[in-house]
């Protein structure tokens, strides 16, 4: 079978064997011509079957464009006209109907059971099934999805297409298998998917059974409608208990599982809950999470391999570290690596910061108060605990986790070597870190807390998020000062210069009046080159730099375009950058072990013979270094 008109390959093929022959087009589309695989590969220039990578590339181009643009022709009879994304579901429906094919079921690959022996699909006799293919009941299952919270939200969008196209199931198997027999046919055990989506329901009762305080022969079908549907009487205490419990904990807040459940297991647990349980106790979210593979390799599961045992690698990593590698190594929607090598520098991290607070308790700490400090790091980790709480609420561990175990302690030790002391302050700072970190380690996190607190960190509440402690200006002039040995550390490393002096130009003030005026126009969508100088030439000073105000403004649109909407705002507060910069240069100069000058841009009589100064720009200082 060869289709060269729409296969690259084919294509390619034929062009090489020299024969003079006008394949035939079935499918048109627009953009791609009378022969859509010539087309691409004329595009991409290729010559010959062995260019493997770019004949790939062109079959992913034509095979895409063909079926989400692509119709067939006047050449394909009475399927002229119809889609490509539509015509095997056509063809099929055609030739089944008038009894010239039969379905045939495969596996998309081999499959091989937890035993060993590969999955081989037969169909049984007297089958039963469960009607997923019932048009209320996916009706009704896919409004309700559009109420849900479901991650990532690339599966809430794929979710009704699934439920859309999930039919009927058998529901019960033959043989030696564990599991509930089934009542209608003796000899049969339900299959699990089709009971085990309810199985959130029966972990609300199963305490009572392996309590003994409800036998086999009390769970009835009334006791079920009573505590699951809140049909009939109460026959006692117990069932008033029970369906207590249930009316507690139902609805399912979020089901987690793996991305191989996206279209076997999800679909089946929502539906089955839409088709017997009240609305009240439907599902309220999914979280969808991908696999643990091996490094280079596939999947680590019981039935591939791979797999290590819980107890030996809790020994050998420790349960924190797991717990903080998975929780940050990558997002939960992409496959985490399984790797020892980094796995053991998590497990060094985390006896980094052990280390790090029992020897920030062990120092004798003064009650030294510096309102400018102290109020930027108060600031810092009031924000730092929003963020944590926002990124809780959207399940993202990974941002959870840097902020907690990369941020805060590189907070505190720059709080400290800015010369920070307040032994209050840092013992409030320290609780709530190791609050923070207490879901993701709890070992650590109460190893911690015992120094000096009583009680477990586990029961106490989490750090609440308080509006009324954030100091802007410290931040900003915090954030001012790290840029600048950030920028100044740069250029050292690429000039390789050892500085015996660095002179900071600082921004005039008529810089920032033109940052402020840009950023609210911005944000009145009203920012452009002609709007800023009309605004800015209508002041009379603005008007006497005259050429040197127009350069910068000109030049103003891309920077404004970079910058984030946090970092707008630290724009429209001016700060006295000469003023902080000169209380902080015995920290610059013992930073850098020289000689500081800090001016400003504008001075008069200004020493820079490396004309610097014209590049200041606010909370941005020009720096030359000598």
């Amino acid at each position: 079978m060869s289709v060269p008109a729409h296969a690259p390959y084919d294509w390619i093929a034929l062009v090489e064997t020299g024969e003079s022959i006008d394949p035939i087009t079935i499918i048109d589309v627009e953009e791609l011509g009378s022969n859509p695989a010539r087309r691409i590969c004329e595009e991409l220039n290729i010559k010959s079957q062995k260019e493997k990578e770019k004949l790939d590339k062109a079959t992913e181009i034509v095979y895409k464009k063909e079926f989400h643009t692509g119709v067939l022709n006047d050449k394909c009879f009475e399927y002229a006209g119809v889609k490509i994304s539509d015509i095997k579901d056509k063809v099929k429906n055609d030739l089944i109907s008038k009894g010239l094919a039969v379905s045939f079921k495969e596996f998309s690959e081999e499959v091989v059971c937890r035993c060993g022996e590969k999955v081989v699909i037969k169909r049984i006799p007297d089958q039963w099934f469960i009607k997923y293919s019932d048009t209320v009941l996916t009706n009704d299952t896919k409004k309700h999805v559009n109420m849900m919270n479901i991650y990532p939200e690339e599966y809430k969008e794929e979710l009704p297409r699934v439920l859309d196209w999930f039919d009927d199931r058998a529901c019960i198997r033959k043989g030696s298998w564990l599991g509930t027999e089934f009542p209608f046919k003796k000899g049969w055990v339900i299959e699990p998917i089709s009971d085990s989506t309810l199985y959130p329901a029966y972990y609300v009762i199963s305490k009572y059974v392996n309590e003994n305080k409800l036998k086999p022969e009390d769970m009835t079908e009334e006791f079920f409608d009573y505590v699951f549907l809140g049909r009939g009487k109460s026959r006692g205490r117990l069932w008033d208990v029970v369906k207590k419990d249930f009316d507690f904990w139902y609805p399912v807040d979020i089901n987690l599982g793996g991305k191989e459940h996206k279209t076997v297991h999800f679909p089946v647990f929502l539906m089955n809950h839409v088709a017997v349980m009240p609305r009240d106790k439907w599902p309220q979210g999914i979280f969808v999470h991908w696999w643990v593979t091996q490094k280079g390799k596939e999947k680590i599961s019981k039935s591939k391999g791979g797999a290590e045992h819980v107890e030996e690698a809790a020994t050998r990593y420790g349960v924190d570290t797991m717990r903080l590698y998975y929780s940050h190594v990558g997002s939960p929607f992409v496959d985490v690596e399984w790797d020892h090598e980094t796995v053991l520098k998590y497990k060094n991290k985390i006896e980094n910061i052990y280390r790090f607070i029992v020897n920030l308790f062990d120092k004798k700490l003064s009650d030294k108060k510096n309102t400018h400090i102290d109020q930027w790091l108060i600031s810092s980790l009031n924000k730092k605990i929003k963020k944590v709480r926002d990124a809780f609420e959207k399940y993202d561990l990974r941002v959870v986790s840097t902020i907690v175990f990369f941020e805060c302690q590189k907070d505190l030790q720059w709080y400290i070597k800015r010369g920070g002391g307040n032994k209050e302050l840092i013992k409030e700072f320290i609780n709530s870190w190791i609050k923070m970190m207490s879901p993701i380690t709890p070992h650590l996190s109460e190893e911690l807390w015992h120094i000096n607190n009583i009680g477990f960190v586990t029961n106490e509440p989490y750090p609440q998020y308080d509006p009324g402690k954030i100091f802007e200006e410290a931040e900003n002039k915090e954030k001012l000062l790290s840029g600048l040995i950030d920028d100044i550390n740069e250029i050292t490393r690429v000039t390789e210069i050892k500085p015996k002096k660095i002179i900071v130009y600082t921004a005039p003030l008529w810089k920032w009046r033109v940052y402020r005026k840009a950023i609210e126009l911005d944000s009145e969508k009203q920012f452009n080159i002609k709007n800023i100088m009309k605004e800015v030439m209508a002041d009379p000073e603005m008007r006497r730099l005259g050429q040197e105000v127009a350069k910068f403004t000109g030049k103003l649109a891309e920077k404004i375009k970079k910058l984030g909407e946090k970092d707008k705002k630290r724009y429209l507060k001016v700060i006295d950058e000469k003023k902080y910069l000169e209380n902080s240069q015995g920290f610059l100069e013992k930073t850098f072990s020289c000689k500081f000058e800090i001016k400003k841009a504008d001075e008069k009589e200004l020493y820079d013979p490396k004309n610097k100064s014209k590049f200041a720009d606010p909370l941005k200082p020009a720096i030359y270094i000598e």
